[in-house]
């Protein structure tokens, strides 16, 4: 039971009529805290397994009244924790804040160890990833570069010396391997490491037997590309360097000399094919002539815009590779202009 002195500040026959109503709803809030939290140190015993005498309740209910904190009421429902401390309210103070303290201890190393143990993971990926960059760097700045140099140096000897005429070479190609027809078949091919680490070691690839033919030697200095193209533009053709489609035709014939090579694999002989500027040139030497182009136009198409490599009444030169690097996602053309022919002899 709970009783209210009915004083002078509650009689409306003696308060004043402004202040009475709001000291009513004051006093009605009071009893319903009262009540509340009545009903939560009753709950609050229940769950801890204790008996709640008068003398245990007016110590409560004097501590909650007291300046020493602060209730706020949610109205949320409260779930029950296990690592809520269970107190002992026969013992004396210090030992209960003991408790709670080796309570609060031991949650913060749990939480400790919880947040390492989700690091974890994170941290072993981070190394995975890590070793990945450093082995595809060390691919390709060492075996692959070393492996075409070596390729490159025997296809200059190759091209030194050989007195075959280009149309020659270029049916008896076509009669061994299928030509190109789009741009499709032109994309990145990305050799493992082990497979390249294997040619550098036993010098597989680097034999005169294995060299395709050779067209010639491509030069554009802004792009700092200086290679020997070979005749096909196959994924085995391009690990040797740039290479001639089959399916165009052949410099100073009157049609669209196309040819492709990579730009992240096999030494990206076509690497930095992105600097070129319009108006710059392109110069192709073979063993009779030396062609130079003007570059006329630079521009990103996807892989089925192969008009690229039609005809188009002109005498030109047609330059693909795969973009963005480390994409086959869309194709980098750069088209130049025959300007000038050099006749060697």
């Amino acid at each position: 039971m709970i009783s209210v002195d009915v004083s002078e500040r509650f009689n409306p026959l003696i308060a004043e009529p402004e202040n009475f109503t709001e000291d009513i709803v004051t006093m009605l809030k009071e009893v319903d805290y009262l009540t509340s939290a009545v009903k939560n140190i009753s709950k609050n015993a229940k769950y801890l397994g204790i008996d709640v005498t008068e003398e245990k309740l007016r110590e409560k209910l004097t501590l909650m009244t007291s300046n020493r904190f602060s209730i706020v009421f949610t109205k949320k429902p409260v779930e029950k924790h296990r690592n809520i401390p269970r107190l002992i309210f026969d013992l004396p103070l210090k030992k209960n804040r003991r408790q709670r303290e080796v309570t609060k201890a031991s949650r913060s190393a749990s939480t400790q160890n919880t947040g390492k143990r989700s690091l974890l993971p994170l941290g072993v990926g981070l190394l995975i990833v890590g070793f990945i960059i450093l082995i595809y760097s060390v691919n390709q700045t060492f075996f692959s570069t070393s492996v075409i140099n070596d390729e490159q140096n025997l296809l200059e000897n190759k091209f030194q010396v050989s007195e075959l005429n280009l149309s020659e070479i270029r049916n008896q190609n076509m009669m061994t391997e299928q030509s190109l027809d789009n741009l499709e078949q032109t994309d990145e091919f990305q050799e493992s490491i082990i497979s390249i680490a294997t040619k550098t070691l036993t010098n597989q690839a680097a034999k005169a037997e294995f060299l395709p033919d050779v067209v010639g030697r491509l030069t554009i200095l802004s792009a700092n590309i200086n290679h020997y193209v070979v005749f096909g533009a196959t994924n085995k053709k391009l690990e040797y360097g740039p290479g001639y489609i089959l399916g165009t035709s052949l410099p100073g014939t009157g049609g669209n000399f196309a040819v492709a090579g990579h730009r992240t694999t096999y030494g990206a002989p076509f690497g930095n094919l992105d600097r070129v500027q319009i108006g710059e040139t392109i110069i192709f030497q073979t063993n009779t002539n030396q062609y130079k182009y003007k570059i006329i136009e630079v521009k990103i198409v996807s892989p089925e815009d192969n008009y690229v490599l039609e005809n188009y009444g002109d005498d030109r030169i047609t330059l693909t590779t795969c973009h963005p690097k480390f994409s086959a996602k869309q194709r980098l053309i750069v088209i130049g202009q025959l300007e000038k022919v050099e006749v060697f002899g």
